[in-house]
């Protein structure tokens, strides 16, 4: 939290902000505007031993709700220098692709249950793993029923689940696809409570998604 703190304070003192984002209705009334900066080899943190890099981003955003404005930072500090902000955070939206592959990757292919440190076992076991995939799409293939394979983890690559409108629901370590239309029927007959939390993730979503989109244009 200090880090935090210190990154945000430094950057409202310099007061070098550059706008990165800025939504209107067609009335032009502010929806949401996000300024960013960049503060270079920070060297505060006795317990850190390296000099740092704080890209710090300062979103004002309309609220519906209490017919206000709410305004709220957002810190990334890295070791590395990027040419600017944007690029810093445009890098670190890697971040959530990696760990969802992983976790695919883990869970699809059984690595959580393989305990063993050792680099024979663990390519052994992928080996096997991919070996016995291969087969059983062989054999779904062979005896004409590869509407099955839609069930398998090769259906994120299937072309009525994959793309802009490709969803990707999670209970637990299990993972499953659907197309938007289907999962926004579900989402519509759900109770109250689970509606609302499933909003709320949806509008997480976006607001990322608005935030990679704009990395490219300003970049």
């Amino acid at each position: 939290m200090d880090t935090y703190c210190d990154a945000v304070e430094i950057a409202n003192r310099m007061n070098q902000w550059k706008l990165t984002e800025r939504d209107e209705t067609a009335e032009k009334k502010l929806i949401k505007e996000t300024y960013s900066t960049y503060i270079a080899d920070i060297d505060l943190w006795n317990e850190c031993p390296v000099k740092l890099h704080a890209y710090v981003s300062k979103t004002k955003r309309w609220s519906n709700t209490r017919q206000d404005y709410d305004e709220y930072f957002w810190v990334l500090v890295s070791s590395k220098k990027y040419i600017s902000e944007k690029a810093a955070i445009s890098r670190y939206g890697l971040r959530f692709q990696i760990e969802e592959r992983f976790r695919q990757l883990k869970h699809g292919w059984g690595l959580h249950k393989f305990t063993s440190p050792a680099d024979g076992l663990l390519e052994g076991h992928l080996a096997f793993t991919a070996l016995s995939y291969s087969m059983l799409q062989l054999y779904l293939r062979r005896n004409n029923l590869q509407k099955e394979t839609h069930k398998m983890i090769n259906s994120l690559r299937s072309s009525e689940q994959i793309g802009r409108d490709a969803v990707i629901i999670y209970a637990e370590n299990f993972f499953g696809t659907m197309d938007l239309d289907y999962c926004l029927l579900v989402v519509a007959g759900m109770e109250e409570g689970p509606r609302k939390k499933i909003q709320s993730l949806m509008q997480v979503q976006i607001e990322a998604r608005r935030t990679r989109e704009n990395s490219k244009k300003i970049e």
